[in-house]
């Protein structure tokens, strides 16, 4: 092959294949991420004067950051602060539903707590991709297909 052209089931091209789908799935784990936390933003910030910042900071950190893992050069430290991120959100969850007298909100509803059990469930299939990637394995859905030869 002339020109460094590859064929199509080189194993760099299948590779960057598995690399793209995996890219694709990490957004759309952001995504999901993203929604988990705007379900409870709606129903527990909505109507206060934190309510845009609530709802457009989760999605310009991690749309933004599973857009900069498209790039190669940047993958790995976008993968790492998406899974500071997530944790961070899952500790934001949590202490969340510790009972505390001075806070506003009525923790003996248990709506409250379906709420941040939405949001926990949400940030659990990034962090579980996230780990995966960071270790060097590629979840069985973003593996790059093997071809028989």
């Amino acid at each position: 092959m002339a020109f460094g052209a590859r064929a199509v089931d080189s194993p760099r091209s299948a590779g960057s294949q598995g690399t793209l789908r995996s890219d694709l799935m990490l957004l759309a784990l952001a995504v999901v991420a993203v929604g988990g936390t705007h379900i409870h933003n709606h129903q527990d910030v909505d109507g206060t004067s934190l309510g845009p910042i609530v709802y457009w900071a989760p999605v310009v950190v991690y749309v933004g950051l599973a857009l900069l893992a498209f790039i190669p050069r940047f993958r790995s430290a976008a993968s790492w602060a998406l899974m500071v991120c997530a944790w961070v959100m899952v500790v934001i969850v949590l202490v969340g539903v510790l009972p505390r007298g001075s806070w506003q909100s009525s923790f003996e509803n248990s709506h409250h707590y379906l709420m941040h059990t939405v949001v926990l469930i949400a940030q659990i299939p990034m962090i579980v991709m996230l780990v995966r990637r960071l270790n060097g394995e590629a979840c069985r859905w973003t593996a790059p297909r093997q071809h028989p030869n």
